[in-house]
């Protein structure tokens, strides 16, 4: 009995330490770890492209209206600004961190301009390197499922 309670005291305090140790505060990340720039082909016209932007941002986002801060067709930009969450220490702690993500297209390319936020609950501290490379992995799957959905024949 007394080893029991001994054992779940010394996994209670393993897994305080854990938490008190992900919201450490971190070391700023450089411009280069904070801003992703990415150029991608497509073979579709701008006002196409940007059409169909529109359309992709609608199905990703619970809410495009809430996250596209800018929507500009003359110029073919899009600046969505949301939120992601990261999770720390095994899953024991999540918190959501902003971003955005500004599209610019002209004839038959992308721009993408990811730049990753700060934590929306400033108790987490800073973005890690580990946080960062999340984010990353955001931006890549949301740069691969608009490029897809560009590509998606519509036969209507």
């Amino acid at each position: 009995m007394k080893t029991s309670l001994m054992y779940i005291k010394s996994i209670s305090l393993l897994g305080l330490i854990l938490v008190i140790a992900s919201c450490a505060s971190t070391t700023p990340l450089s411009e280069d770890q904070r801003e992703v720039v990415t150029v991608e082909n497509h073979s579709l016209s701008q006002a196409e492209a940007y059409t169909k932007s529109l359309l992709w941002v609608a199905e990703t986002y619970n809410s495009a209206n809430e996250v596209l801060q800018l929507q500009n067709k003359e110029t073919g930009t899009l600046v969505v600004s949301a939120l992601n969450t990261i999770t720390r220490a095994g899953g024991l702690v999540s918190f959501s961190v902003s971003y955005n993500m500004t599209i610019d297209f002209n004839e038959e390319q992308v721009r993408f301009t990811q730049r990753i936020g700060s934590p929306q609950d400033p108790s987490i501290g800073g973005i890690s390197s580990a946080d960062a490379e999340k984010m990353h992995q955001h931006f890549e799957s949301l740069r691969i499922s608009l490029l897809d959905y560009l590509t998606k024949s519509d036969d209507f």
